[in-house]
């Protein structure tokens, strides 16, 4: 009876365990997430302007907010490249949620919007950056919300936008999606950058892409190229990426329904969780990027870097439209919440405990 006693009692620490392994998410590598090394929930305006600095390119803005009753859009959409068939599709108008990793509930935020409707049409880059640097082994956690205009699966007249979250980051360049024959400028950049479409878009553009900035080369190194419909173009990627073919698993990521994701595939109107692993394994310098949608956790893709070309940093969070096209700033725009940055905890190896000699292997359970 005790010895069962014993073996249900291990089971429990063992599935304890297991949870906690989870709930931490350890990354591939084995690291866990330990100690707050940075937190700003963004409850005060004072928060923008203290503890981080601004830069940008065309017309943007960035703001503190309270993002109470912004309503949903609604309308009809089109099926096209292998996507769900959206047509005759409308959508309820609600509010957005308080974000996923809020605690109290707070809806008092950052919000981002570029190249608006009444201002001279441009490509336009908005880069907010902590003041403070980061080292070692690390963990960027913040939630986003995307609000996109216009109908699925498509969305309206200039609904294509970006949003950027980055490590590694000097804090003094304008960082942005460059792709070759685009003309946005600068195109000096630094850092890792990973680029996240709010609605599917198909071809070369790319909806989620992981960057190395660089001085030395126009446009930015594409490190990973992942398409939230179509086929993954090995040439752009130089990386490891999900390892998708046709793309179903990164569509059933943002399963398409009412109250879910508007853009199946994509992560427009719904709050995410964006995750960047920055650290050092041997010789390499990583970069892991992971989402939550809410329900389920996965690592999207990952790059190492032997160079180690930016070990250290600043963290970025972006929002950009490469187009000319345009909305009212109510109409698209991307909001940050909860931004947190943790520290990675090394693997830890159980060292055995040797029996002392001339001891013997008994238990008071026998």
């Amino acid at each position: 009876m005790k010895k069962a006693i014993l073996r249900i009692y291990v089971m429990i620490l063992c599935l304890a365990a297991l949870c906690m392994a989870v709930n931490a998410q350890t990354n591939p590598y084995g690291y866990t997430e330990g100690a707050v090394l940075y937190s700003e929930t963004f409850e005060s305006a004072g928060s923008l302007t203290t503890n981080f600095a601004q830069s940008g390119t065309g017309t943007y803005t960035i703001e503190w907010l309270d993002y109470t009753g912004k309503a949903t859009y609604g309308g009809a959409g089109t099926a096209s490249g292998g996507c769900e068939d959206l047509s005759g599709t409308t959508f309820v108008a609600s509010n957005i949620p308080s974000a996923p990793n809020t605690s109290d509930a707070s809806t008092k935020a950052i919000r981002m919007y570029v190249n608006p409707t009444g201002f001279p049409a441009s490509r336009a880059v908005a880069n907010l950056y902590t003041n403070t640097s980061f080292s070692g082994n690390y963990r960027v956690k913040v939630d986003m919300f995307y609000r996109v205009n216009g109908p699925p699966d498509y969305g309206g007249t200039g609904s294509t936008e970006d949003g950027l979250v980055g490590v590694g980051h000097s804090g003094t360049k304008i960082n942005n999606q460059q792709q070759a024959g685009d003309l946005i400028n600068p195109v000096d950049t630094d850092g890792y950058f990973f680029v996240m479409n709010n609605e599917r878009g198909t071809g070369s553009t790319g909806d989620c892409v992981l960057f190395e900035g660089t001085a030395a080369k126009d446009p930015a190194i594409y490190l990973v190229n992942v398409l939230a419909c179509g086929a993954i173009d090995p040439a752009t990627a130089v990386g490891s990426g999900f390892g998708l073919i046709d793309n179903n698993d990164y569509l059933n990521f943002f399963p398409y329904g009412v109250d879910k994701w508007r853009y199946r595939g994509s992560s427009g109107d719904g709050w995410i969780t964006m995750i960047i692993d920055s650290l050092t394994v041997g010789t390499d310098r990583v970069t892991i990027i992971y989402l939550n949608n809410g329900t389920a956790f996965a690592e999207i893709t990952s790059y190492a870097d032997t160079d180690a070309t930016y070990p250290s940093g600043k963290i970025l969070m972006g929002y950009e439209d490469r187009f000319t096209s345009q909305n009212g700033p109510e109409e698209s725009f991307l909001i940050y919440d909860n931004l947190k940055v943790y520290q990675l905890d090394m693997p830890v190896t159980p060292t055995p405990t040797p029996t002392p000699l001339g001891a013997s292997n008994w238990s008071l359970y026998e």
